[in-house]
């Protein structure tokens, strides 16, 4: 917005000062002359303060944009360990439903081997009501 209102602005001057150089050729000077000057003086002095307006907002967006990068780098960060952290904590239990299920399967041939050694030696020694 403050741009083409800049813009607008130095074609309205530029405007003037022709419309200042023609009036100055035709009367040799003259009150209108001062007036077109006076008021190419203020609208000078506008672009001027819109320039410095401009520039404001130019410095304002690029800290903006720079704390954007900054914080976006640091979520980006954070998700990042996080990430890490959750790999780590998934490995770890991984590696102990292995170590599980490698018990368990141990435990279970143990169990039916068991169950052949007694089942073997109840049938020779115990009554069959026990079976």
């Amino acid at each position: 917005q403050l741009r083409r209102n800049n813009e607008q602005l130095r074609r309205e001057i530029s405007k003037l000062q022709q419309q200042m150089a023609s009036s100055s050729r035709r009367e040799g000077g003259g009150d209108g002359a001062l007036a077109l000057e006076s008021k190419v003086r203020g609208l000078e002095s506008t672009i001027g303060q819109l320039n410095e307006e401009l520039g404001t907002v130019d410095r304002r967006i690029a800290d903006v944009e720079r704390q954007h990068q900054e914080e976006k780098q640091k979520i980006v960060a954070a998700f990042d360990a996080e990430r890490r952290q959750y790999q780590l904590e998934r490995e770890e239990c991984d590696a102990l439903v292995l170590k599980m299920t490698s018990e368990l399967e141990f435990l279970v041939r143990e169990n039916a081997s068991l169950r052949n050694n007694t089942s073997g030696a109840s049938t020779q020694h115990t009554p069959q009501s026990y079976r």
